[in-house]
């Protein structure tokens, strides 16, 4: 009898329990999934959606509204303070979201992910739409009342033409335009709101030329012509024909290797018709590899090579054309000078 007593006792207690707790849960809402105050789905069926300041959520879980594509707004509680990846995925029908903190959350790029926010209106507290316009993510979403300027197209392509081109300005703030290249104008170079620019090269049928010198190469650096190139602008007034232009004071360097500088790099430079190809010619051409020496010039000269220190470490004569000498045991490593008589210096750099 002793037992059964006892057993009974028990089972009363933990009844007990059991309805106390009951009597600390808030009223629900059958729309939320709340759990530790976190909103962890939503169920409702979407439209303008007001998440409820009386269930005690302080979170947003991941994926809450995930592909709900029938919520057309919602407007988030002052109380939430951190929302998780995707917890508006794919929320395709979203036009309105309004928040109330005054500062804006820190929140993740992937919690919006699938909606084009761009079209999507942020209704902040008044005084808050530039913080909410300079904050991560939020300043994606069309926000009354703060600065918006965007442009169309982004890019704009030039052929030989040359002709006039227009750049759509949406804006609410006032602007300014510039011309990055100078051989570009920009006009008008500012306004307020929307607008148009127009952008217009400097001359029509401009043809541009890259000179790309050969002659820079060794065997540590396969070739230094992709490291620099040269803008050179015949323009459309320049007669067809061949042109000898002179490069000054071109300086490279490297992380692993001490700079190397051309005080002087001379290229003929062909001008045809706008339509048809260019090109640019290097009258020497000094290339070092594998212990071999390649020297291509137009006239016979001796070709001498010196230390950086001014000494004479090999002399040879060559012929008009191409040439090549084994120099590898000749010559120690680092930059060293070749230099032809009839004129021309260039650097090589043997390992």
């Amino acid at each position: 009898m002793k037992k059964l007593i006892l057993f009974l006792t028990i089972m009363l207690l933990l009844t007990v329990g059991v309805t106390q707790a009951a009597a600390q849960t808030p009223p629900g809402n059958p729309d939320f999934e709340v759990v530790d105050h976190v909103l962890v789905g939503y169920r409702g069926s979407g439209g303008n959606v007001v998440i409820p300041d009386n269930l005690g959520i302080t979170a947003i879980g991941p994926g809450a509204f995930q592909n709900c594509s029938s919520l057309t707004s919602v407007t988030i509680p002052n109380a939430v303070t951190s929302i998780g990846n995707s917890a508006f995925n794919g929320c395709s029908g979203l036009t309105d979201v309004t928040v109330s903190w005054p500062t804006p959350l820190a929140i993740s790029s992937y919690v919006f992910s699938g909606v084009t926010l761009s079209a999507v209106t942020l209704h902040v507290p008044q005084g808050t739409e530039a913080a909410y316009g300079a904050a991560s993510v939020w300043e994606n979403f069309f926000i009354p009342g703060a600065a918006s300027l965007t442009v169309s197209p982004a890019t704009l392509d030039f052929a030989a033409t040359g002709s006039t081109q227009s750049v759509a300005v949406a804006s609410n703030v006032s602007w300014t335009a510039s011309a990055a290249a100078a051989w570009l104008t920009v006009s008008p170079a500012s306004g307020s709101n929307d607008g148009t620019i127009s952008v217009t090269p400097v001359s029509a049928g401009a043809w541009l030329v890259e000179i790309r010198p050969k002659m820079l190469r060794s065997a540590a650096v396969t070739t230094y012509q992709d490291i620099i190139r040269i803008a050179y602008t015949a323009e459309e007034s320049t007669p067809e024909g061949r042109y000898e232009i002179k490069i000054h004071d071109l300086e490279f360097t490297f992380a692993d290797h001490p700079p190397i500088r051309e005080d002087e790099i001379t290229a003929t430079v062909t001008v045809g018709s706008p339509s048809g190809n260019m090109t640019v010619e290097a009258p020497e051409e000094v290339l070092y590899y594998d212990g071999v020496l390649t020297v291509r010039t137009p006239v016979s000269e001796t070709v001498e090579i010196y230390s950086m220190s001014g000494s004479l470490l090999y002399s040879a004569r060559k012929d008009p054309g191409t040439a090549t000498f084994r120099i590898g045991g000749a010559v120690p490593r680092g930059i060293l000078a070749v230099r032809g008589s009839s004129g021309w210096s260039r650097k090589i750099l043997p390992e």
